[in-house]
């Protein structure tokens, strides 16, 4: 048996609670798409805070979607802690990974547009 055949159970019993939560698909397809990665991986009743730590850094990707891989396993583990399937939640001993935030065109524009309507003298950005 594979680690993901072993995890298979514990996923249905999470979709299925999903499904009767009413979530979106989309929610859905995206929990589908990151437990299925995360589980082939580790076994999830065995699971440690430093596989969970292994299985974030090894994620090429951007920091938000780094941060959506978090969460998903966050609302997972929560969900198997809650019910009694696992004993120990190891999620919480992990740390949410930072993502800086954007600057968008719209408050960079709007910057721009209360910068120059000042009067000149006005027009330090830096004291």
């Amino acid at each position: 048996m594979t680690i993901f055949e072993g995890n298979i159970g514990l996923l249905n019993k999470f979709y299925r609670r999903c499904l009767a939560l009413n979530l979106r698909e989309a929610s859905i397809s995206q929990y589908r798409k990151v437990l299925t990665r995360f589980c082939r991986m580790y076994p999830v009743e065995a699971c440690s805070a430093d596989d969970i730590r292994a299985y974030l850094a090894s994620l090429n990707v951007a920091p938000a979607t780094k941060k959506i891989h978090y969460m998903v396993l966050a609302t997972f583990f929560h969900y198997l802690f809650k019910s009694g399937i696992i004993k120990y939640c190891a999620i919480d001993a992990v740390e949410k990974p930072r993502c800086p935030r954007k600057v968008t065109e719209k408050i960079l524009a709007q910057f721009f547009v209360e910068y120059f309507n000042r009067p000149e003298k006005e027009r330090k950005i830096f004291k």
